[in-house]
């Protein structure tokens, strides 16, 4: 309909200027054409100088720049999987790119087919990567939680398909390889999302279980690279990139259940010496009074006796313990990553 639309504004507008020139053409000007005639300069001689000087427009520069543009492209649609997911398309494109090398030069100027041809290879990483998150979607049983969503994209993916089977033009590949990843990107975000808040709350847990044994004060080092490691996560879910939370996520949990484990033991081991010692200190001086009962010894002090208030064992010595925990957010929010947010971001589309 806009087209139609265009086409009748266009006409009316070929209307318009077709009257004011008959309108013109009745007042009497013929002096100011003969002058116009006789001042305009000679256009095929100017430009048989221009090429005799040899002053005439280089394409060279405007190729070479577009041809490394493209290369950029397809080095990237080869990262994303091409080879994989598209390898025929892959080669077609690439005879593409052969055919324009041979011919550009400095008096050809290729941008159109350049352009297109970066278009082509731009929607061939696309492509490629809607693919890798589909498979990833559905290793992860994310499909099945997301049924209608899922269809929907299906959808689309077989629309690029389409395109791309029949050789549309890159822009209108493009176009369709971006709005199919969105939609698997949407799924994709959310369902990853879910599994990094489920997997920072265990975290956090196991963090408290370290603190409660005083890791930090036992195992200093390890526990920082451990808080480092969540709050990594962090960054990485803030930035709308649950997968890189969720793993670091995972690793935090998994450090700090070791940690504590490691620790609690150790802790363990160390007041049933103190435990056992206390004891054999209790027994010797009960031994020790029931002998001085016997054969009293006086207030002389007996090698191999210790005396009742005695360390045996060195205290655990934490300074401020309480500082050695390391505060960390009990939750943590991404802004602006609603469903629909999600698919305007990954599709490009800004407000």
């Amino acid at each position: 309909m806009k087209k139609y639309l265009l086409f009748a504004f266009m006409a009316m507008s070929l209307i318009f200027v077709s009257c004011k020139s008959t309108e013109q053409e009745e007042t009497p000007q013929d002096t100011t054409q003969q002058v116009t005639d006789q001042t305009e300069p000679d256009v095929t001689e100017e430009k048989q100088q221009q090429e005799e000087s040899g002053d005439t427009k280089s394409f060279t520069e405007t190729n070479s720049t577009l041809l490394e543009k493209v290369d950029d492209s397809r080095n990237a649609a080869i990262k994303s999987g091409a080879e994989t997911y598209y390898a025929e398309r892959l080669s077609i494109t690439d005879e593409m790119l052969r055919a324009i090398k041979e011919k550009a030069d400095d008096k050809t100027d290729c941008s159109a087919e350049l352009n297109d041809l970066n278009y082509r290879y731009l929607a061939l990483q696309k492509a490629s990567e809607t693919r890798s998150l589909k498979e990833k979607i559905e290793a992860n049983g994310f499909d099945k939680d997301n049924q209608i969503a899922y269809d929907a994209a299906e959808v689309l993916l077989s629309e690029l398909e389409k395109v791309i089977s029949e050789n549309a033009d890159g822009k209108t590949m493009y176009n369709a390889a971006e709005a199919s990843y969105a939609a698997y990107h949407t799924i994709f975000y959310n369902s990853f999302k879910k599994l990094a808040d489920s997997e920072r709350s265990a975290a956090i847990e196991q963090k408290k279980n370290a603190d409660s044994v005083k890791a930090g004060v036992a195992k200093k080092e390890r526990d920082e690279a451990i808080a480092e490691t969540l709050k990594k996560g962090d960054s990485c879910y803030v930035t709308k990139n649950p997968e890189g939370a969720y793993d670091n996520y995972k690793d935090a949990k998994e450090k700090y259940a070791a940690l504590y484990q490691e620790v609690a033991e150790k802790r363990a081991a160390a007041q049933k010496r103190i435990d056992e010692a206390k004891a054999k200190v209790q027994n010797i001086e009960n031994f020790a009074t029931e002998a001085d009962e016997i054969a009293p010894i006086g207030d002389e002090k007996i090698d191999g006796i210790e005396e009742k208030d005695a360390v045996l064992l060195e205290e655990d010595k934490f300074e401020n313990p309480e500082e050695s925990v390391i505060e960390i957010d009990e939750t943590v929010e991404s802004k602006n990553d609603s469903a629909v947010e999600v698919f305007k971001d990954a599709i490009g589309l800004e407000e």
